[in-house]
C-alpha cells in the first residue's frame, strides 16, 4: 500500500482540482444532453426520469450509512499502516454491500406494483415499467462494484481515479445525445438511451476495480482475512445504526420534492423542475468539491490536534463556505431564469419567487449544513444527535404536504426550507459541544450575519439586473453574470474585510499554493 508524506491542504487541493476539472467537462456535456433531450423528446418523459431517479433515491436508506462508517474505521489503520486491519475491514465492506445490492433490487421490485400511484396519468407513457426496470439496474450495478473506490477516498487519492469517470460519463453523455438525434423519431429511443448509460456504467465500474486492484495490491492479496473484533464490530454497527436515522432524513429532504410535485402538480411540472435542481445539483457537486474533500484531513485533524485547533480551523473553512455559496447564489437568483428561457425556452421556466425558494432550499442552506456533516463525518459524531434527522423528515414531510395541498409549488419547498434550517439550528450545538468542546454562538451569529449579507446581494443584483435594457437572452445572461459577481464580491468584502478569518484565509491560501509550487 503506498503512503505519501504531502500534507493534509495539499492532497486536499489535488483532489477539488481534479474534481472540479471532471466536473466541469461533464457539466458541460450533461448540459447539452439535457437541451438535446428537450428539444427532441419530451419534458413528461424527463420527468418521469426524475421521479424514477428520486424514488430509487429512496431504495438507497438501505445503505444505511455503511460506506461513511468504514470510511471513518479506515483512517486510523491508514495512518498506522496497518494493512490486515485495512484488508479486514474492506471484505467486510465487500461483504455489506453484496447483500445491499441484493436487498436493493429485491425492494426496488416490490415497489413497482405502487409506481402507478405516485403519478396522476401514468397509461399515457411507454414502457413504463421497463423504464423503471433499467433505473434500478443503474442502481444495482453501482453497488455490486463501487465499494473498493472508499480505499482511495480515505487515502485522500481519489484525484486517480478522476481520468476514468471523466472518460465514461464523456461516452455515456455523447452515446445517448448520438441515440437521440439518430432514433428520436423510433419508440424505442428512450429505452436505448438508458441501456447506453447502463453498459457505460458496467465497463466504467470493471475498469476501475481492476486499476485499484493493482493500485492496491491488498485488495487481491490472498488468504483469509483476519476476523474484525467483536469490540470494532459493535462500534462499526453503533455508527451504522446512529448514521440510518441520519440517511433517513437526508433522502426525505432531497428525494421527496419531485414525489410530491407528481402527485400534486403534473409530471411536465417535474421535467420543468428537473432542469433548475440539476443545474443546482451540478453547482452544489463543484462547490462541494471543496467541502467533501476535506473530511479526511480534517478526520486526520480529529485524530491529532486539540479541540481548539479544530475549532479554528473549521470556523476559518466555514468562513470560506459562507462566501462561496453566498456568491453562487446571487448568480442563480439572477442568471436562472435567462439561462433557462436560453437553453430550454421561455415556457419551462418557474415564477420567480418559486426559483428563489428552490436556491435557498436546494443549495444555500443544504450547502451549509453539509459542511456540518463533514465534521460530523470526520469526528464519527453519529450517534449524539441520531434522531434530529428524523425529526427533519417529519417537518419537511408534513409542511410540503400541507403547503403543498393549499399553494401549490411554492409550499413544497417552503416545506424543504424550513426542514433545512430546523437541521442548521440544531446541529452546531452537537457539533462543538463535542468536536471543539465550546458554545456554538458564534456560529449562529456568523450564519444570520452571512444571510443578511446574501439577502442584500440577492437584492441589489436584482434591482440592477432590471436596469439592463432588454437586449437578447445572451446579451442578458452575460450582463446579470458580471452585474451580479461585482456586487456579489464587493459586499462580501465590505462586510467581512476586517474580519479575523479574512486575513487567516487569504494567510492559508498563499500558503497552500506556496507548497503547490
Amino acid at each position: 500500500m503506498k503512503t505519501h508524506n504531502r500534507s493534509r491542504s495539499l492532497l486536499s487541493l489535488v483532489n477539488i482540482l481534479s474534481g472540479f476539472a471532471n466536473r466541469f467537462l461533464t457539466s458541460v456535456l450533461k448540459l447539452a444532453g439535457r437541451i438535446v433531450f428537450f428539444r427532441f423528446l419530451s419534458a413528461e418523459l424527463y420527468g418521469v426520469s426524475s421521479l424514477f431517479s428520486n424514488v430509487l433515491g429512496l431504495l438507497s436508506l438501505t445503505e444505511l450509512g455503511i460506506g461513511t462508517a468504514i470510511t471513518f474505521s479506515l483512517y486510523r489503520p491508514l495512518a498506522e499502516k496497518d494493512e490486515e486491519k485495512v484488508r479486514t475491514l474492506m471484505e467486510f465492506f465487500r461483504k455489506a454491500y453484496l447483500a445491499i445490492a441484493v436487498t436493493v433490487l429485491v425492494l426496488g421490485l416490490g415497489l413497482m406494483p405502487f409506481l402507478p400511484h405516485l403519478i396522476r396519468d401514468y397509461r399515457g407513457i411507454e414502457f413504463f415499467y421497463l423504464i423503471y426496470l433499467l433505473f434500478l439496474a443503474n442502481m444495482v450495478i453501482d453497488y455490486l462494484f463501487s465499494y473498493k473506490r472508499t480505499l482511495a477516498v480515505a487515502m485522500q487519492e481519489g484525484y486517480c481515479l478522476v481520468p476514468f469517470t471523466t472518460v465514461f460519463e464523456a461516452v455515456i453523455c455523447i452515446g445517448q445525445i448520438a441515440v437521440i438525434l439518430l432514433f428520436s423519431s423510433s419508440r424505442y429511443c428512450y429505452l436505448v438511451y438508458l441501456a447506453v448509460q447502463m453498459l457505460c456504467l458496467f465497463l466504467q465500474n470493471v475498469v476501475i476495480n481492476r486499476y485499484l486492484d493493482r493500485r492496491y495490491p491488498l485488495l487481491t492479496r490472498r488468504g483469509p482475512t483476519l476476523p474484525l473484533p467483536d469490540e470494532e464490530k459493535k462500534g462499526i454497527l453503533k455508527n451504522v445504526k446512529a448514521l440510518m436515522f441520519h440517511k433517513i432524513g437526508g433522502v426525505v429532504v432531497t428525494s421527496t420534492d419531485s414525489l410530491l410535485i407528481s402527485k400534486l402538480v403534473d409530471l411536465v411540472t417535474v421535467g420543468v423542475y428537473s432542469n433548475y435542481s440539476s443545474i443546482i445539483a451540478t453547482v452544489s457537486g463543484l462547490v462541494y468539491l471543496f467541502v467533501g474533500n476535506t473530511t479526511a484531513s480534517f478526520g486526520n485533524l480529529v485524530a491529532k490536534e486539540s479541540p481548539e485547533k479544530r475549532r479554528a480551523v473549521f470556523e476559518e473553512l466555514q468562513f470560506f463556505y459562507f462566501a462561496l455559496y453566498g456568491v453562487c447564489t446571487a448568480l442563480f437568483v439572477t442568471l436562472f431564469q435567462p439561462f433557462i428561457s436560453l437553453s430550454y425556452g421561455k415556457d419551462f421556466t418557474l415564477p420567480l419567487p418559486v426559483v428563489i425558494l428552490v436556491v435557498c432550499a436546494n443549495f444555500y442552506y443544504l450547502g451549509l449544513s453539509y459542511v456540518l456533516d463533514v465534521v460530523k463525518s470526520a469526528a464519527g459524531i453519529y450517534v449524539q444527535d441520531r434522531f434530529v434527522p428524523l425529526w427533519q423528515a417529519g417537518i419537511n414531510l408534513a409542511v410540503s404536504l400541507i403547503l403543498g395541498i393549499r399553494i401549490g409549488l411554492a409550499g413544497i419547498f417552503v416545506g424543504t426550507l424550513v426542514s433545512t434550517l430546523f437541521i442548521l439550528i440544531l446541529r452546531p450545538l452537537y457539533v462543538y459541544r463535542n468536536v471543539f468542546e465550546s458554545s456554538p454562538l458564534p456560529y449562529y451569529i456568523s450564519l444570520v450575519y452571512q444571510s443578511l449579507v446574501v439577502a442584500a446581494t440577492c437584492g441589489i443584483s436584482l434591482w440592477a439586473c432590471r436596469l439592463v435594457p432588454a437586449f437578447s437572452l445572451w446579451v442578458q445572461l452575460v450582463c446579470h453574470f458580471l452585474i451580479t459577481l461585482s456586487i456579489s464580491v464587493l459586499l462580501f468584502l465590505l462586510f467581512n474585510f476586517r474580519s479575523p478569518y479574512f486575513a487567516g484565509l487569504l494567510a492559508r491560501f498563499r500558503n497552500l499554493f506556496r507548497r503547490a509550487r
